[in-house]
């Protein structure tokens, strides 16, 4: 719906300020159920939580392998080695690009991430700081142009690190980039993309490929891959009443846009959530290194959305952004469409398991606990996640 916040009596600018006040409420429960707990909310000393210090070297001699050549299993392999691991190997099934065909959204590097990182050392986490861009602000705005700002300072609270806002594909490069600058020369490490598992056989502790390759053996297995995780797969197989899985499709799906730069009406510093005009759909916008990412989220009244799910009339699909989001005014619409209209649509699913590991075989972040959120809080856990393992 539209809303218009003006007012010529007393009692309508009552009625307006009660209006936002539960629009507020309404988006603040909708962002928290999209995008999960920001890190700005978690404190820095939580006596409940066992403080992680720095790795000994005490895996001399391990074999490892790794499905998933994610954020999580890259950092991974940072810790293994660095603890002793012989050799430390990742199959990817994606391709090795520079482009964000299929790592296109943007997320959030905050104060999990960061302890994650920084748990190599100093040096990993500076590589992946200077390709993201530091804020934690973040504004609320409602249809047109009433806004809020829910969070202010690039600092953040209580003197914290600003979260670092990057793509995914950037934070996986800085991550590999410094793997291969550190342990290639030795062979110790090797990543191999294009490479789809097909098969983990527990019983002998190797990996098969839909190439008919067997990878392995190792004296470690570890899932880092994702919700459809076959390493999970093989778990429930080979140990049935240990390892119990939970898995659900959550409603909604989201697509993803790029922009080269930020919207003109929108503070280009903060993270701002657009409630629409009109329609369920809504628009996460983040400012990035180089330019700012558009997260659409929501679920579609019909098959036919044109935001979500656009057809080849690429006009409908302009014409719902122009009139749905009219703080984007100044963007390129006709791009934007293309964007919306080559991709496929993302869903979200939550997975939660009873254990995470099993007979030298382990899952490491949403293959273990999947919260559906799509900002990139699922990414902080699974840094942590790669930490406490090793």
């Amino acid at each position: 719906p539209c809303f218009t916040f003006s007012a010529n009596s007393p009692k309508q600018r009552q009625l307006n300020v009660c209006l936002a006040m539960t629009m507020m409420r309404f988006s603040l429960a909708l962002f928290f159920l999209l995008f999960g707990c920001s890190d700005a909310f978690v404190s820095h000393t939580q006596s409940s939580q066992r403080r992680l210090g720095p790795l000994q070297a005490t895996l001399e001699g391990l074999k490892a392998g790794i499905v998933g050549g994610g954020p999580s299993g890259l950092l991974l392999a940072h810790y293994l080695l660095q603890a002793g691991a012989s050799s430390v190997d990742i199959l990817e099934r994606r391709s090795r690009s520079t482009d964000l065909e299929n790592r296109a959204y943007a997320l959030g590097v905050g104060m999990r991430g960061r302890t994650g990182i920084r748990g190599i050392d100093e040096k990993l986490w500076q590589a992946v700081k200077a390709r993201g861009y530091g804020s934690e602000r973040f504004t609320l705005y409602i249809g047109g142009g009433f806004s809020v700002r829910l969070r202010d300072g690039s600092g953040g609270d209580d003197g914290m690190e600003p979260s670092v806002l990057m793509y995914q594909s950037d934070l996986c490069d800085a991550l590999l980039d410094e793997l291969e600058e550190r342990y290639s020369k030795d062979d110790s490490f090797s990543i191999q993309f294009d490479q789809q598992v097909s098969e983990c056989n527990l019983e002998s502790k190797t990996i098969s490929t839909e190439s008919s390759k067997v990878h392995g053996p190792f004296d470690l297995i570890v899932g880092c891959d994702g919700v459809n995780s076959p390493v999970r797969s093989a778990m429930e197989t080979s140990f049935p009443g240990a390892i119990q899985v939970e898995k659900k499709s959550l409603p909604g799906n989201f697509k993803v846009c790029r922009l080269q730069n930020a919207p003109p009406k929108v503070d280009p510093t903060s993270v701002a959530l657009l409630l629409p005009k009109a329609g369920s759909v809504t628009a996460f916008v983040e400012p990035t290194a180089d330019g700012s990412c558009i997260l659409f989220a929501g679920r579609s009244e019909t098959d036919d959305d044109p935001v979500l799910n656009p057809s080849s009339n690429l006009t409908a699909t302009v014409e719902a952004l122009e009139t749905r989001f009219p703080l984007l005014e100044g963007c390129d619409f006709q791009d934007m469409a293309k964007q919306l209209s080559t991709q496929k649509g993302g869903a979200a699913s939550s997975v939660k398991c009873n254990v995470y590991h099993c007979e030298g075989t382990a899952l490491v972040g949403d293959a273990a606990h999947a919260t559906g959120g799509v900002s990139g809080q699922g990414v902080n856990s699974a840094l942590l996640d790669s930490k406490a393992l090793a």
